[in-house]
């Protein structure tokens, strides 16, 4: 966001040449920027923001009101971030405003450099701009306009190629630039029709860097017609070998359907540089006469056209190309050796950065190819003959894994033949039932049968969502993919990642099967998850420079050749996923190194579960315990991404920070020296003794875990983002289903009626039976069966009184707890039936409130963020919060629930603290159903 308010500047031009010279010798970063203007005389504009993200793409509209000072080369500038709301009030008048449209690439913060590439959207030259590239440097703190020149030459920047815009500064402005689209008006029988949303697409598919077309090749070239005497010219020089000829041929892209495919790409915004062409084998024998064996694009294996078009896509448009020979064009071997293919291509390409074009070849080609684009989650084209073009987006289609459940012990057990793993033997195949020998053709050649598809990796894929069915928060992760031009980091980013999903699949999501209180509502695999998607959508939203620190830009963590940033991202997400494996934990030890259990305690578990995360690392570095939280499997040799290898003599320092970040989770830990927390009222923080020392003020003591001072910023920042972003997860996919809740309440209220009557058939005389009588009498009224807004009133009011009694059991508990650690005599030993048995019924009856509570909520997740560079105080993010439809509550009462959980969510936001340049974070809650937005803050 531009929260500046004048600009002082001067622009150069330069050529293509001098661009790429630039591009090449300098690091820089790059977003897409989409402009309308909407009053020239003002110079008022709307502006979308785009920036490509690991995560997703940035997005942020803007509107910005410039005025000019006596000075031309100063300006005055207001700016504001605007809703979706307001924008889509007006998105269609966009088509009528001038517009522009450019990639801004950005060199430098101090002085800012920036270079502008102006784009001509979907390449219709009616839509170019006068210029095409443009440098911008303005002045910030160290480098003032008279150093421009003497910086930019200093700093390799080929000066004498620049032209220094000063006379005609007012024709090099944006809004000077800008033009109105020719936007093709729709019609039945339109075929290209554009619109604002193309356009933004065009922009996107621009910023998305260089691109992978993988395309079915078929022999639309060597079609007769219109183009024969155009075929004949490039097949002459191409057997006689003059490529350069090929390269200054103006060739038609209607010539074939591969190239006018490639073409449209083009218009759409692609940047194509690499092309895989799956060719079929010689589709005549003689094709391969045609060129001489020593011919440079020879191939025995390929066709002749799949050799021509080889050539036409290296030498005309500079492509990187690489044939794959389809060996057959029969659809049972298609499978396994078309998916050989495309696995090796993803397996050195991130799937965004792959397009498929089924059009071309065999029809089954492009048919087999597609089914494994919508399983891969990766979009495909398809090209129609009058010269459209159709995009299948990518899309998360997934097996059927109720059927591979049923298959996968039997396909499993099958012994295939020794020579070939996918050639079954015939007794085994008569011993199937016939949805499992469906799966099987017979191999003339092998005199055997194999599966028609690629049963091994299909079934690989079965096997690992056998562990994680719901996913892990693979988008969050895709963060370390990026490629940062340092091949040494990239290394170490590759195993930050494999480290945490290995450990996600293998061990810390298997330690929630020791919850100790899953009343809490299903707290294991899902909630990690919902906090790692809920977390990629955040930065999305506001932008991966507002969620990271401060000062810690492309600096480097001590002697581990990786930047703080990533250093950040991976505390952070390993937080995320063992912030709250103290509920799986009972072995709490004291300040003096004693001690208690508290396995039959519940609610000393939910109270302390932060405190023992933090015990249960501890454990583990004194060797103490069984689980090994942050440790791989040592005996596993594959395994090369432990912590001591990504970070070698400063593991123990990441491991502190870890524990810190897990630890400042909780409300009652206060995170900045002003914030006295929430632990004034704590029963467990008094009994126990617990140091609620704030975080900055232990970073900044003499005895602070951690050394390094940039390190120290991350922490706190990652436990200011952890503490905000745990308390939205709230909504009620922790309940999972209506029938999942009405079970739940239903075992709750036995567990917690039986348990009283346990307790009183033992303890006949004890003090507390008074109590647990009208405790008892409250419960029994709860009619689970009946949730119909006639009585939520009326079981709302209960669980009030409920959960106000068991708030005083609770504390009694306490009370017994603490006087016992006051005698050391006795060893601390806290054990006791009476009270274990007290606690749980305590515990379990107070759970009412929170489902409900956990009811209310379908989903949670931000919208925009509103800032305004004419406000020196705050900035809002917007989070909307959706209803869940199954909850029948009386509204009344649903209202109350979603404004408690607002309250909730707030108290969090105000604990964490968070500030973007100085200023503070707020929330508002965007209404559902056009009700005005609602300041809650």
């Amino acid at each position: 966001m531009n929260l500046l308010n004048n600009e002082k500047e001067f622009k150069y031009l330069l050529d293509k040449n001098t661009f790429g010279k630039i591009i090449e010798s300098h690091k820089y970063s790059k977003v897409g920027i989409i402009q309308w203007y909407v009053e020239e005389e003002m110079d008022i504009r709307y502006r979308l923001t785009l920036k490509k993200l690991p995560t997703g793409f940035f997005q942020e509209w803007t509107i910005t009101e410039k005025s000019n000072t006596n000075d031309k080369t100063v300006r005055k500038e207001n700016e504001r971030s605007v809703s979706p709301e307001e924008i889509s009030k007006k998105f269609y008048y966009f088509e009528t405003f001038k517009t522009i449209a450019k990639v801004r690439y950005i060199f430098n913060d101090d002085p800012e450099i920036i270079i502008d590439e102006f784009l001509t959207p979907f390449e219709n030259i009616n839509n170019k701009p006068l210029i095409d590239y443009l440098m911008e440097i303005e002045e910030k703190e160290i480098v003032k306009n008279d150093n421009f020149d003497n910086y930019l030459e200093s700093n390799n920047y080929p000066l004498n190629n620049l032209v220094k815009i000063i006379d005609s500064y007012e024709d090099f402005k944006n809004k000077n630039l800008a033009k109105i689209i020719e936007w093709q008006e729709y019609n039945s029988k339109s075929k290209n029709t554009k619109s604002i949303f193309d356009l933004i697409n065009f922009v996107k598919n621009k910023l998305k860097g260089n691109i992978t077309l993988v395309m079915t090749q078929g022999i639309s070239i060597k079609n007769q017609g219109e183009f024969k005497s155009q075929y004949e010219s490039i097949v002459s020089k191409f057997k006689e070998s003059k490529f350069d000829q090929i390269k200054s041929l103006d060739i038609s892209p209607d010539i074939c359907a591969e190239i006018d495919t490639y073409n449209l790409l083009l218009k759409n915004g692609y940047n194509i540089k690499n092309l895989y062409l799956l060719t079929p084998g010689p589709f005549l024998s003689k094709d391969n006469s045609c060129l001489e064996t020593n011919h440079p694009y020879f191939q025995s294996d390929i066709s002749f056209v799949g050799a021509l078009l080889k050539c036409i896509f290296e030498k005309k448009y500079g492509l990187n190309v690489k044939t794959y020979p389809i060996e057959s064009s029969s659809s049972q071997y298609l499978f396994e050796n078309t998916w050989d293919i495309l696995d090796e291509i993803l397996k050195n390409k991130a799937k965004d950065e792959v397009i498929v074009d089924v059009t071309g070849g065999y029809k089954n080609l492009g048919l087999v190819t597609a089914i494994y684009s919508m399983f891969k989650n990766i979009p495909f084209y398809y090209k129609y003959q009058e010269g459209n073009i159709e995009e299948f987006p990518a899309f998360g289609l997934d097996w059927d894994y109720d059927y591979f459940d049923r298959i996968y012990s039997i396909i499993n057990a099958l012994e295939f033949n020794n020579e070939d793993k996918n050639n079954l033997d015939i007794s085994q195949y008569l011993t199937l039932n016939y949805d499992i020998s469906a799966l099987f053709i017979y191999d003339p050649e092998k005199k055997g049968l194999k599966p028609f598809y690629p049963l091994n990796r299909i079934l690989n894929d079965y096997e690992d969502k056998r562990e994680i069915p719901f996913g892990f928060g693979e988008n969050l992760l895709s963060i370390f993919d990026i490629k940062d031009n340092e091949k040494s980091q990239d290394n170490q980013l590759i195993n930050m990642k494999n480290y945490i999903e290995y450990m996600i699949k293998t061990k810390w999501s298997k330690q929630w099967i020791g919850d100790l209180i899953p009343e809490t509502v299903e707290h294991s695999q899902r909630h990690s998850k919902r906090l790692m998607d809920f977390t990629a959508s955040l930065i999305n939203i506001i932008g991966e420079d507002n969620f990271l620190p401060e000062e810690i830009k492309d600096k480097y963590y001590s002697d581990t050749n990786i930047t703080y940033k990533y250093i950040y991202y991976f505390i952070l997400i390993v937080s995320i996923n063992i912030h709250d494996l103290g509920h799986t934990y009972s072995k709490y030890r004291l300040k003096d190194g004693n001690y208690i259990y508290l396995d039959n305690f519940p609610s000393m578990i939910r109270d302390l579960h932060n405190e023992l995360t933090v015990q249960l690392i501890e454990e583990e570095q004194n060797n103490k315990n069984m689980f090994g939280i942050l440790e791989t499997n040592k005996k596993n040799d594959k395994i090369r991404y432990d912590l001591d290898n990504i970070f070698g003599n400063n593991k123990k320092e990441i491991i502190e920070a870890i524990k810190l970040v897990c630890k400042y989770h909780r409300g009652y830990l206060p995170i900045d020296n002003t914030d006295k927390g929430h632990n004034s009222q704590k029963l467990f923080v008094e009994t126990f003794k617990i140091d609620t020392i704030p975080l900055e003020a232990l970073l900044y003591s003499t005895h602070s875990p951690i050394n390094d001072d940039l390190l120290k910023k991350v922490i706190i920042h990652a436990a200011r983002w952890l503490k905000f972003i745990d308390g939205t997860d709230v909504q009620a996919d922790r309940i999972i289903t209506d029938a999942h809740h009405r079970a739940r309440l239903n075992r709750t209220k036995f567990e917690a009626l039986t348990l009283i009557d346990k307790y009183k058939n033992n303890y006949c005389n004890a003090v507390f039976l008074q109590e647990l009588q009208k405790l008892k009498n409250e419960i029994e009224l709860i009619d689970v069966e009946s949730l119909t807004s006639e009585n939520l009133e009326k079981q709302k009011e209960l669980y009030i009184k409920i959960e106000s009694i068991c708030k005083n059991l609770e504390s009694e508990v306490y009370n017994f707890v603490k006087a016992k650690l006051l005698k050391p005599e006795i060893e601390y030993n806290i054990n006791s039936s009476e009270m274990e048995l007290l606690d749980t019924i305590a515990f379990k009856a107070s759970q009412f409130t929170h489902f409900e509570k956990h009811r209310s909520v379908a989903a949670i997740y931000p919208t925009w963020l509103e800032w305004d560079n004419q406000n020196m105080f705050d900035i809002k993010l917007h989070l909307k919060i959706i209803k869940n439809k199954m909850n029948n509550a009386n509204f009344e009462i649903h209202e109350k629930v979603i404004e408690d959980i607002k309250n909730d969510i707030n108290k969090e936001l105000e604990g964490a603290n968070i500030s973007f340049g100085g200023k503070k974070l707020k929330l508002i809650f965007d209404e559902d159903e056009g009700q005005n937005d609602k300041t809650i803050l």
